[in-house]
């Protein structure tokens, strides 16, 4: 599987690593969407971050999770980073690094799709710990 979490970096476009500094210690805004996974099964992204997130969450710097997994099946999981999720801390559009372990915990996904849960996520630059209730966001994506 861990190939497969490789494999989601691409939808976040992860470069090379670059200089970055640690993660921010809590978010206040997030968002949930649907994303392609291997083998073009379904997948959830969340972004987290203090910035307000538009249509296109490209808001710096934020930590973008990829879970394995469709938001259907994620209330009362637990993923570890590395096996069922990827996560990426973005300081800019160049600058990037990935988790190197963690889990991220979804206690609840709502009726109207919001995923509420736990990060816990250990970046070469530092610790991220943060609560999360992400908001469902259309993003239109089509596997093919």
């Amino acid at each position: 599987m861990t190939r497969a979490v490789a494999l989601l970096s691409c939808f976040l476009g992860v470069p090379g690593c670059s200089e970055v500094s640690a993660p921010p210690s809590h978010v206040s805004r997030a968002v949930a969407m649907f994303m392609c996974g291997p083998a073009d099964g379904a997948a959830t992204a969340i972004v987290l971050t203090h910035q307000p997130i538009g249509t296109i969450p490209t808001v710096y710097p934020n930590v973008s999770i990829a879970i394995l997994r469709d938001v259907h099946q994620l209330a009362g999981g637990s993923f570890d980073i590395n096996t069922d999720a990827g996560a990426w801390y973005w300081k800019g559009p160049n600058s990037a690094e990935s988790a190197l372990a963690g889990r991220v915990t979804i206690d609840s996904v709502a009726s109207d799709l919001t995923v509420s849960g736990l990060a816990d996520l250990t970046f070469p630059s530092g610790q991220f710990v943060s609560a999360f209730s992400a908001e469902w966001q259309q993003s239109h994506v089509t596997c093919p």
